[in-house]
């Protein structure tokens, strides 16, 4: 009897402690609810949501606030939409029919609550925000606050109090009024004839390029003809005399291919002011390049830069631009890089003779080459009528075609004193090619081809071929 009257007190016991503690989650529960709906409102997930879908045609007008700006697009009597505050400027029709694209169907990702009573809570103290009339006369509005905790952005429509989350965020609605502007700045043309423009390229106030274009092709020249009205700014005239000397094919093509057609990245400023062209290094650009092809002139001028993008401004386009530094291969470009590496390059087996002269009437050494015919190669050589083995005959070959590598001139001053000539004689013809080498500094040496082509080159280089050569 004992025993029964103690099992039945234990499972009351067990009874007891089971209502307690589902009394206690109970009550938790209800507390952590009612503290919620005091503080911040529950984010209750549902599918997803189709808050507007229409037919981007129907825009009529879109009046659009962004972060920074307040513009609105509006449809003209063509059809077309356009941006006001972008006087003066092609706008791009894919990039106004992208926005609208983008305004006329939005989906929400997820419903977070209906009826918000504190909507400071999603950010919606500060919004961006746009409103659209459609041509049938029905207003849309769309407003996105905060960021989520966990990704993507609030947004609410039409005014009501329903929160729901966009995953994606919202970037792409709300578009810079400068990202209407076409960045296509230059097409490419229709080549007519032979003789189709000139360039001109002016590197930290000196001129760095000079020539005429041809069939797309840039051919050097020692003639510029800047546009005294491009606005460019250059301190000398710094070019030598390019006839006859080989370039490098690479940068040209470079060059052309980038010109022609040219495209910004990204339009930062509309009708930008003197105040904002100085800020960002417009007012005296680092780089300037100005060139004609089938009668058009163009000028594109590269301020400051920004990480690796140059901003520029493009001909009269009141506009300043952004443009990736891969896009502009002459804004750092110097003389010397012009120049094909080396800048006069004879054939090993062409040559018959060299003669080295520094000036002196004892000082003329000349270096006979023969070569066995039909296998092209150098099998002897006699430097000055001794036996010069063919390896040491090499040795001067190499030394000489390193000396003539062009390199970046420095505060040269146009020296008159020779330090060597060097004549190249051949076996194919009576041809005679002279390189006159002078003193311009301590570093460099001013090399002049022919009577014409002039190019820098190393003086130590110089001073190596001597050195070999036995000149004292």
């Amino acid at each position: 009897m004992n025993d029964k009257k103690t099992l039945l007190i234990l499972l009351a016991l067990l009874l007891g402690l089971f209502v307690i503690l589902g009394a206690v989650l109970l009550i938790s529960n209800g507390s952590a609810i009612s503290g919620q709906s005091g503080s911040s409102q529950i984010e209750v997930s549902s599918s997803s949501v189709t808050l507007i879908n229409k037919r981007p045609e129907s825009i009529k007008t879109a009046a659009v606030k962004t972060s920074t700006q307040t513009y609105t697009l509006s449809r003209g009597g063509d059809g077309r939409l356009i941006a006001d505050g972008l006087n003066g400027l092609l706008q791009s029709e894919t990039a106004l029919n992208a926005a609208a694209s983008a305004m006329a169907f939005i989906q929400a990702d997820e419903k977070i609550i209906d009826n918000a009573e504190n909507l400071s809570i999603y950010g919606f103290d500060n919004v961006r925000s746009f409103r659209i009339t459609f041509d049938d006369g029905e207003i849309f509005t769309f407003e996105a606050g905060g960021e989520a905790p966990l990704g993507g952005t609030y947004v609410r429509v039409n005014g009501e109090n329903t929160v729901y989350l966009i995953k994606d965020g919202v970037s792409g609605l709300f578009p810079d009024r400068e990202s209407f502007v076409e960045k296509n700045l230059i097409s490419d043309p229709t080549y007519t004839d032979e003789n189709t423009g000139k360039i001109v390229v002016v590197n930290a106030e000196n001129i760095v390029l000079s020539g005429a274009i041809r069939e797309n092709e840039i051919i050097l020249s020692d003639n510029p003809d800047p546009d005294p009205d491009s606005g460019a700014f250059y301190s000398s005239h710094t070019i030598e005399t390019y006839y006859d000397m080989p370039c490098d094919d690479n940068i040209m093509s470079e060059i052309m291919s980038s010109l022609l057609p040219f495209s910004a990245d990204t339009a930062v400023f509309a009708n930008p002011d003197e105040d904002i062209l100085e800020r960002y290094g417009l007012n005296r650009p680092r780089s300037v390049i100005m060139f004609e092809v089938q009668g058009q002139k163009h000028t594109i001028r590269l301020g400051n830069k920004n990480n690796d993008s140059y901003f520029c401004t493009v001909d009269d386009v009141p506009c300043l631009f952004l443009v990736n530094s891969i896009n502009v291969p002459w804004a750092e470009l110097s003389e010397y890089q012009l120049i094909g590496d080396p800048a006069f390059e004879p054939k090993e087996t062409q040559i018959s003779n060299i003669t080295f002269d520094s000036g002196s009437e004892i000082d003329v050494y000349a270096l006979t080459i023969g070569k066995v015919g039909d296998e092209n190669s150098v099998t002897a050589a006699r430097l000055n009528g001794k036996d010069c083995p063919v390896d040491n005959y090499k040795n001067i070959y190499y030394a000489l075609l390193d000396a003539l590598k062009p390199v970046q001139k420095g505060e040269a001053l146009y020296g008159e004193r020779r330090l060597l000539t060097v004549e190249y004689g051949y076996f194919a013809s009576d041809k005679i090619d002279v390189l006159d080498f002078y003193e311009a500094d301590a570093t460099t040496c001013r090399l002049v081809i022919n009577g014409q082509a002039e190019v820098f080159v190393s003086a130590d280089r110089v001073k190596s071929v001597i050195s070999l050569i036995g000149i004292e």
